[in-house]
């Protein structure tokens, strides 16, 4: 199955919301985010074959810990709710599209563990990237919301970087 670019339609739709629940909505997709990028970095802590994807992981856990943090207190002081009992439509696409992508890197062989995970971590990370440019160029932010995409943006690109350096050096798949 083809992965899905859900960056620009997302977006689209935070544009059809009024400011404060466009920062909701990107608010609990980031965090949805930040879970499955723990999650997969965990992983590629355990599994990954190469140093470098075992490297990769913990970043990925030591970054998308701090950031969810950083994101957490500005919900907070917000009043989001990161994980409603029953999140919005824009929120379970994102989940599903994670989802997707955690299950073909769980479901890779060992042999084809490294070249899956960098390969779904350069893809995730290019839409994560897109999401959060288009975000501050969509709507109008909170400072503290401004902020945390700033903060957020150098670390999702430096993550596609590490995520293209492993593939550049020919990681079997």
């Amino acid at each position: 199955m083809k992965r899905r670019f859900y960056a620009p339609l997302l977006v689209a739709s935070l544009a059809l919301l009024g400011a404060s629940r466009q920062e909701t909505l990107l608010l609990q997709q980031l965090h949805a985010i930040n879970q499955a990028e723990l999650q997969a970095g965990q992983l590629a802590e355990q599994r990954g074959q190469l140093q470098d994807v075992r490297n990769f992981g913990r970043m990925l856990v030591d970054d998308h810990t701090r950031a969810e943090q950083q994101l957490a207190a500005v919900a907070k002081a917000d009043g989001v709710d990161l994980a409603p009992a029953k999140p919005g439509p824009g929120v379970l696409f994102v989940q599903q599209e994670l989802d997707r992508s955690a299950d073909k890197i769980k479901k890779a062989s060992t042999a084809n563990f490294d070249y899956t995970f960098a390969e779904e971590m350069r893809t995730g990370h290019r839409e994560a990237i897109q999401m959060v440019r288009s975000a501050q160029t969509t709507f109008q932010q909170s400072p503290a919301v401004e902020r945390l995409l700033s903060d957020l943006l150098p670390q999702l690109q430096r993550h596609e970087n590490m995520a293209d350096t492993i593939l550049a050096r020919g990681v079997a798949h």
